[in-house]
């Protein structure tokens, strides 16, 4: 596949940036620019030196602005990249996994490309608490990509994709060294595995992450991607927190019961105007709108919501 005829458009906003940069990678859909903008805003809160590659399907302009405005404030660099995601409509899709998860994929080869060597990847529902630069420039003392192990994983799932290697990552932060993932021809192994048999993923770009490191990986500490909790309290050492549950903390209908640092962040971002969104379209969303109303003390909406879940669950 021809990396270049991938990318529709670029647009380049902020400085140019010097040797000791941090390159962070990005890849997602339209409706995740919000939290991309809220992550970047943590990540130049603590760090310096940043140069932000982001891989998205589509952008309105408001937002582009918007990404400018964030880096030129911080005096760092962002290329955005509009990626054709008709290149993996044919891949496998569930329900919350669409075509942006291969955008890692493209981000890993393009960058490569482009000269850079050493890529941090992560998603843009992560907030940033602490200085990265520590991450990017380990030794991964011989291994192609640091990554945090993922626990909790049914040893079913690993058996049905043939998984032998030593740990299971989760591939929302990936600290990647692209020489050994160009070398290795990792793309059009990725892209092969994929077409072949996509029967097999159920998490279909972090599976074959998996395959393609088994038994490559440094394993990083567990504070560079903490899974959230509802009472937003994380170990002191915590520099990544991952929002993989739902729902995020950009709906109306996420609880957290302690300072909501995500909240705290999206009122420092160039995003601050944009309220969370407040229209739960399932059955499920609605009764956890209606249970976080009731939680924050607001028990008139709470009602509302809970008889608006009890309607669209008889009517389902």
């Amino acid at each position: 596949m021809d990396v270049e005829k991938m990318i529709r458009k670029e647009y380049v906003y902020g400085e140019k940036q010097g040797d000791n940069t941090i390159h962070i990678a990005f890849g997602l859909d339209k409706s995740y620019v919000r939290p991309l903008g809220v992550m970047m805003t943590s990540i130049l809160t603590y760090n310096k030196s940043v140069c932000f590659h982001v891989f998205i399907d589509e952008i309105e302009d408001n937002d582009l602005r918007r990404l400018e405005s964030t880096v030129e404030k911080y005096h760092a660099c962002c290329y955005c990249y509009i990626v054709n995601p008709e290149i993996f409509k044919d891949f496998p899709q569930t329900f919350g996994w669409h075509t942006a998860m291969y955008f890692r994929f493209l981000a890993f080869e393009h960058c490569y490309l482009k000269g850079i060597r050493r890529l941090l990847y992560l998603d843009a529902d992560m907030l940033c608490m602490g200085n990265l630069r520590e991450l990017y420039f380990m030794s991964l003392e011989g291994k192609e990509i640091a990554a945090v192990k993922d626990p909790g994983l049914p040893e079913g799932r690993l058996k049905r994709i043939d998984f032998t290697g030593d740990g299971y990552f989760n591939s929302g932060m990936l600290m990647v060294d692209l020489c050994a993932w160009h070398d290795n021809k990792n793309f059009d192994t990725a892209i092969s595995m994929l077409q072949k048999t996509p029967e097999r993923f159920e998490a279909p770009d972090q599976d074959v992450l998996n395959l393609l490191y088994a038994d490559k990986v440094y394993w990083a500490g567990k504070r560079y991607n903490q899974e959230n909790n509802v009472e937003d309290i994380y170990p002191e050492n915590t520099v990544i927190v991952h929002y993989t549950s739902t729902p995020k903390p950009w709906l109306a209908w996420y609880y957290c019961s302690g300072k909501n640092f995500w909240q705290q962040c999206s009122d420092m971002s160039e995003w601050s105007d944009v309220p969370i969104i407040q229209n739960p379209r399932t059955v499920r969303e609605k009764r956890l709108l209606s249970r976080t109303c009731f939680k924050k003390g607001n028990f008139w909406q709470g009602i509302i919501w809970y008889c608006r879940y009890l309607s669209s669950k008889i009517s389902a």
